[in-house]
């Protein structure tokens, strides 16, 4: 240790041991009645200093342990997440819009049954139910063909 430090420390030591010999020796005299005073101003004085400077830190402290616990929690689940929001927008942008939603039906059954090689005779109109926040829509469809094009019609 550098000797200027090194005096300084023994300086303090000195400084705060007299301190504390003359507090004793004033106590002895004359009790705790010179002490009073600076103790009722002194005591609640560190008390709220210490409340000032401690609870915030401990506030922020479990608000950051929380904050970690739930970022724990969240990156355990993460990549299941990212996938079933893959997955759902996939089947979002496959949903027509809700303007086109009256050819669409039309379309996806014409397309896909002259894919199939059957030939549709005749749609009713379209029917529309709304279940949650989706809007279901139907139609009836009637065709003469063969039982294995109806198959490969609906397994399209």
């Amino acid at each position: 240790m550098p000797p200027q430090i090194a005096a300084l420390i023994e300086k303090a030591t000195a400084y705060f041991k007299d301190l504390f010999a003359n507090v004793v020796i004033i106590y002895g005299e004359k009790g705790i009645e010179p002490f009073k005073r600076p103790l009722v101003i002194a005591v609640p004085s560190l008390l709220i200093l210490y409340a000032g400077v401690y609870s915030p830190i401990s506030g922020k402290l479990s608000r950051t342990v929380r904050g970690i616990d739930n970022m724990t929690v969240v990156s355990n689940y993460a990549e299941e997440y990212e996938g079933v929001k893959a997955r759902v927008s996939g089947l979002h942008r496959r949903l027509p819009l809700l303007k086109d939603k009256d050819d669409w039906l039309s379309y996806i059954i014409n397309s896909s049954a002259k894919s199939a090689g059957v030939s549709v005779e005749s749609q009713s109109a379209q029917r529309e139910t709304e279940i949650g926040s989706y809007l279901v829509v139907s139609r009836e469809v009637s065709t003469v063909t063969t039982y294995h094009k109806v198959g490969k019609w609906l397994a399209e």
